[in-house]
């Protein structure tokens, strides 16, 4: 990474400046550094924004609220990023970006009890992949997501 940080850098491809960010980011979510992985990976987004890659934006909107809300840092602030996410893969029109998104997102929504948002996501992924195809085990774990939701209601 440090080698892709240093060319990233030295040619000002703010892109490859934000994945390396990304990586760093994660890196320390592995370890258990949740202040400089988010940290590192809002600076991605700055990079993102400025090199107007909606794409990475996205993608690094959905990791953060997955470690925002894995963590247990915020997970409202989590649920607000990754609806932040799914509107950015709308617009781009990446539909197993806004699928997953969306997947995520009825997780989420289950977890902090709040069902009739969990089942409006996971409705949503089951529409979009009912056009694009899936993973037939993620699909499996939609339906059983639609059950939680109901058990919980």
């Amino acid at each position: 990474v440090t080698a892709a940080d240093s060319l990233s850098k030295a040619y000002r491809y703010l892109k490859g400046e934000a994945m390396v960010l990304q990586n760093y980011g994660y890196a320390d979510y592995l370890t258990g550094d949740y202040r400089n992985s988010i940290g590192n990976l809002y600076k991605a987004i700055d990079l993102f924004e400025e090199a107007k890659d909606k794409q990475g934006l996205a993608k690094t909107k959905m990791i953060i609220a997955v470690i925002l809300f894995l963590s247990e840092t915020d997970r409202e602030r989590a649920m607000d990023v990754i609806l932040e996410a799914i509107d950015l893969y709308h617009e781009i029109g990446d539909k197993r970006g806004e699928a997953m998104a969306d997947f995520n997102a009825s997780g989420g929504f289950l977890r902090l009890d709040r069902f009739e948002e969990a089942l409006e996501y996971i409705n949503k992924y089951l529409e979009i992949t009912n056009l694009i195809g899936d993973n037939p085990i993620i699909t499996a774990t939609a339906y059983a997501v639609i059950g939680n939701c109901y058990r919980g209601t």
